[in-house]
């Protein structure tokens, strides 16, 4: 028996023990339902070595649970998020885009990405707009994925959302990052431009943010950020940071009022910030 505040290994480790299957059965159903999951692996979840945290292995939760009789969400449930200092800069989005049938590298170039962010008087965003113009390489290009990195634990939901000229079918996270996939209403023919515009909401007790970051997995001609701070509470400082390669550029930024604007041109790869301080 395990209490409501059981961990993930006990609860498995119990429901193991309760239906007397060896972890060679529990994978071979898992299998034979479509999640193929290492015996290695299972033992470290029950013996309490890791956690799953790919989204192949989330994805096994569900089956998990019928497999081994428990209620719906009975592991999932016990997954707490956490910051794994060891991870990688972007854990798991390669996995999270492939679950959705797609990769970072598609047939379209952003012709141009424009950023929005909307901060209220504590500091804490009201609303991210992204505008992005993409432009197909190739005839048929119609989705593309769009990643949304969650900072602390305090978000109860994370989710984009469709604003203009595209939909979110579907959309996967983990504890740190959610990914969607944006279709346009039909296939562009190539060299063909297209806009778009998504939101990323965030909602829950949100605490004052301090940075903003993209990262630009491929060159992009026009890359637009606006932070509108609330006039009752403006940064007392502000800085960018740019990342190429294992080279970081460090800039202080002016602040002429509300809001706080950054341009680049024929930006990419790269990952680009903003950080301040209240």
């Amino acid at each position: 028996m395990t209490g409501p505040g059981a961990s993930f290994a006990e609860v498995l480790d119990a429901a193991v023990d309760r239906r007397g299957l060896s972890l060679g059965a529990v994978r071979h159903r898992l299998r034979r339902r479509g999640h193929d999951l290492s015996i290695a692996t299972l033992s470290y979840w029950r013996r309490g070595h890791s956690l799953p945290t790919r989204a192949r292995s989330l994805d096994a939760l569900a089956t998990l649970e019928e497999v081994l009789k428990l209620p719906v969400g009975a592991l999932s449930g016990t997954l707490e998020r956490r910051r794994d200092t060891q991870e990688v800069e972007h854990p798991g989005i390669d996995d999270l885009a492939a679950s959705l049938g797609l990769s970072w590298l598609g047939d379209a170039l952003r012709s141009s990405v424009h950023d929005r962010i909307v901060l209220d008087a504590a500091g804490r965003p009201v609303s991210h707009q992204v505008r992005q113009v993409m432009t197909a390489q190739a005839a048929g290009f119609q989705r593309y994925p769009v990643a949304y990195w969650i900072e602390g634990d305090e978000a109860e939901e994370a989710r984009i959302e469709a604003r203009g000229n595209c939909v979110v079918e579907r959309s996967v996270r983990n504890d740190r990052c959610v990914v969607a996939e944006v279709v346009l209403p039909r296939p562009l023919e190539a060299g063909e431009s297209w806009m778009t515009e998504i939101s990323l909401v965030l909602l829950g007790d949100l605490e004052p943010m301090v940075h903003w970051g993209r990262c630009v997995t491929s060159e992009v001609r026009l890359l637009h950020v606006a932070i509108a701070f609330h006039p009752d509470r403006l940064p007392l400082g502000a800085e960018s940071v740019v990342d190429v390669g294992h080279t970081t550029t460090r800039a202080p930024l002016v602040l002429p009022g509300p809001s706080l604007d950054l341009h680049f041109q024929d930006f990419g790869p790269a990952d680009v910030g903003i950080h301040w301080n209240w």
